[in-house]
């Protein structure tokens, strides 16, 4: 696969530093079993943008277990409140979820502040040929609509 970076346009792409990304299609029903169709295509990329991207990689699980230390307070004061007690559950799963969602949101965001100039990250792997090509004939990002 080696090649041009997709990533930073200018850097030799290697086979093992290269972006594997999942895409899913129809659904099939097989009698009371579901599944989507699964495809990969390998984005080139060349080694210093793999570590460039796993550097955003590792600051949104920290931003993400950040997330989850800041929301024990929170849960624990929710707990030791008098309300009922499925109020307080729903509460504290909503509570979780969503400061660590942010958390998550904020890591990553920094990461890719943090990017070497002219380097991306997203954007290559939505404008890559083939994954257009996927698209446009109905497949779709697994995650949410998105790389």
């Amino acid at each position: 696969m080696d090649g041009k970076c997709r990533f930073c346009q200018g850097g030799v792409a290697r086979s093992k530093s290269g972006l594997k990304v999942k895409l899913v299609g129809e659904w099939r029903t097989y009698g009371t079993k579901s599944e989507r169709d699964v495809t990969f295509v390998v984005v080139p990329r060349c080694p210093t943008c793999k570590r460039a991207h796993l550097r955003v990689k590792v600051l949104e699980a920290i931003g993400g277990v950040c997330g989850i230390a800041v929301s024990i307070p929170v849960i624990m004061r929710i707990g030791h409140s008098g309300m009922a007690d499925f109020p307080k559950v729903v509460l504290i799963i909503l509570a979780l979820c969503l400061i660590t969602g942010m958390g998550a949101f904020f890591g990553q965001a920094i990461g890719e502040s943090l990017l070497p100039r002219g380097v991306v990250y997203k954007s290559a792997i939505e404008k890559y040929p083939p994954i257009v090509s996927l698209i446009e004939q109905g497949w779709d990002f697994e995650h949410w609509g998105g790389p």
